[in-house]
């Protein structure tokens, strides 16, 4: 997750569970950014949302693309699953708010056309009652790959990137603070929890914009670490 703001740049990867209580604790720290660049972890949004009212949330392009793909597979016999795998998969080529519109409408387009199939349920009957036992979406990896794609754009948080020149990916943040930060946890295995969470922030200080003067007075150091804690 990317949090940015006029002044600062802040890289955040939280250990182990990812819950809302957890990234609430680390965000409610800071002033409220401009923006976050995360990857689409409800956990993330939750929290940020409930810390800050005029967020601006921008949904990892790359993780939406691989999120498609990985639900409705290369080698679905599905052929409407293939034909949104392939238009979202152009989300990465969209640049200019001309090419998000004419994307959008044509998600829209498709969606129309292949609604009832999308939509569509199965049903579970016990063969000996004939009673019905649970009804289920036919093909609910569609479905959640489209509604999640509506969602974005209902809440302006597919395209935010265009609008205000943001990153549209958390790529340099995957490659170049999570896997420091992984080889950080097995080279200290031996830490125990407080301890490790104060080497991540910082080795995160060292890779942001913030100085460490801007980080004891933003972040209030010594109320993070007492005295007494060695």
């Amino acid at each position: 997750m990317i949090v940015r703001n006029e002044k600062y740049v802040l890289n955040y990867r939280w250990a182990k569970n990812e819950n809302t209580d957890d990234y609430f604790e680390l965000l409610k720290v800071i002033e409220e950014p401009r923006f976050i660049i995360c990857d689409g972890h409800s956990a993330i949004t939750k929290a940020a949302t409930k810390l800050w009212k005029n967020i601006g949330i921008q949904r990892c392009i790359v993780h939406v693309v691989h999120s498609a793909e990985r639900k409705l597979g290369k080698r679905s016999p599905s052929e409407v699953n293939h034909i949104f795998r392939n238009h979202i998969g152009r989300l990465s080529r969209i640049d200019t708010p001309r090419k998000s519109e004419n994307w959008q409408k044509k998600f829209n387009s498709l969606y129309e056309e292949h609604k009832d199939y999308i939509e569509e349920f199965s049903f579970s009957i016990d063969e000996e009652t004939g009673e019905l036992i649970r009804r289920f979406r036919t093909h609910k990896n569609l479905f959640s790959v489209c509604n999640e794609i509506k969602n974005l754009l209902k809440n302006n948080r597919l395209f935010l990137f265009i609008e205000y020149g943001i990153p549209n990916n958390s790529n340099y943040l995957e490659g170049g603070i999570n896997s420091p930060l992984k080889n950080l946890m097995r080279c200290h295995r031996g830490l125990v929890p407080e301890r490790q969470k104060r080497m991540w922030e910082w080795y995160l200080l060292s890779r942001s914009a913030t100085t460490v003067n801007d980080y004891i007075k933003f972040y209030k150091v010594n109320d993070l670490y007492p005295e007494n804690d060695n």
